[in-house]
């Protein structure tokens, strides 16, 4: 092609004109050139090398040779078997706020076997409590703040962080593995705590969360951890101290697992996972990086150091850390100390979803 407009026919016509890109793969003619494409239809094109006019008037220019594709829309080519699975939604985060009364909280959208885990992440009421999610379906959940049993069950109204997984294995884009699952449960910490195993091991310890997802004995419980390690954890129902010698009705226990340390999706919806120990005593965790505001945070207890009951206990969450402690009850006695115990805890970047693909 020279400076004038030479026509191009396809070799086969497109429905409509398609998007075409140039460029010159030849040096012909010394004057500088670029290639300029006209007239663009569903059958062809035209195209000349267009030389500037910077130094003379003159357009005249030798033949060059034009590379050109076209292509029909905006996409993406795949070669050789079957395309990529697109990204999926596995994981969404949310904040809520109630106090003995369950609310429901809504998904974005809908989920398949949703996993939930919900934590209180502020101390206006001092009596023990713990977030107690129910009727768990593919479009939301109820949650309510469920004091121990010998309390009056009236309480202040708690913000809480709720963080919903689909139920598998899955990996960021950043290479972060994620996992949740469902089970049974009916044992209790005195009964025995029953072992559940990742599909796939991690490459090291990672934070696990787990939490009750019915309410098919309404006594206050909550779940307690211990041996959690790349291949998985140990589990079991913990009711307030007084009654921790008898059972409690089965129920749907939700967990998820993830990689400690930052991580991200393909469109920047960013979390932290970690590990902080503490007793009794209010101790401050701070993140590995800031948050642009306060996020939102689950965390539950890892280990069974001490064996009277206990639960995580959040408070003063901004976006630089937040403070945890075991939260003991008196059912039993006053004492509320309580020995040190590891706890595991994921901080989410605010209201948002999570994008992932199935780990095969």
């Amino acid at each position: 092609m020279n400076g004038r407009l030479t026509p191009v026919t396809f070799d086969s016509a497109f429905a409509q004109a398609p998007l075409v890109v140039a460029s010159l793969a030849s040096c012909n003619g010394a004057d500088t050139a670029s290639p300029r494409i006209a007239d663009v239809t569903g059958t062809g094109f035209k195209a000349m090398a267009l030389e500037d006019q910077s130094y003379d008037l003159e357009t005249f220019h030798c033949y060059e040779i034009v590379d050109w594709l076209a292509f029909s829309n905006e996409g993406t080519i795949y070669a050789g078997g079957d395309a990529p699975a697109p990204l999926m939604r596995i994981a969404e985060g949310g904040f809520a706020a109630t106090n003995g009364n369950d609310i429901w909280v809504a998904f974005g959208s809908s989920f398949v076997n949703p996993v939930v885990i919900a934590s209180i992440t502020t101390s206006r009421g001092l009596d023990t409590s713990v977030a107690r999610v129910s009727d768990v379906t593919a479009n939301g959940f109820n949650v309510r703040v469920q004091e121990a049993d010998h309390l009056d069950g009236f309480h202040r109204i708690e913000d809480i962080s709720w963080l919903v997984v689909e139920a598998g294995s899955w990996v960021l884009a950043d290479g972060t593995m994620l996992q949740a699952g469902l089970t049974e449960l009916s044992s209790t910490t005195r009964q025995g705590f029953a072992s559940l195993a990742f599909e796939t091991g991690f490459a090291a310890d990672p934070a696990v969360l787990s939490q009750v997802q019915t309410d098919n004995d309404a006594a206050f419980v909550k779940t307690r951890m211990q041996g959690v390690d790349a291949a998985g954890f140990r589990v079991a129902l913990e009711e307030e101290e007084a009654a921790s010698w008898g059972g409690h009705g089965a129920e749907t226990i939700g967990w998820i697992a993830v990689d400690k340390g930052l991580a991200s999706d393909a469109d920047g919806f960013a979390f932290e996972a970690g590990e902080i120990a503490t007793n009794h005593n209010f101790a401050r965790e701070t993140f590995g990086g800031a948050f642009g505001a306060a996020p939102g945070v689950v965390a539950g207890t890892a280990t069974f150091t001490a064996s009277d009951p206990g639960g995580a206990r959040m408070t003063d969450v901004t976006s630089t850390g937040f403070d945890i402690r075991v939260d003991e009850d008196r059912s039993l006695n006053a004492k509320t100390s309580h020995g040190l115990e590891s706890f595991n805890w994921v901080a989410f970047d605010g209201a948002g979803e999570l994008w992932g693909d199935a780990l095969v």
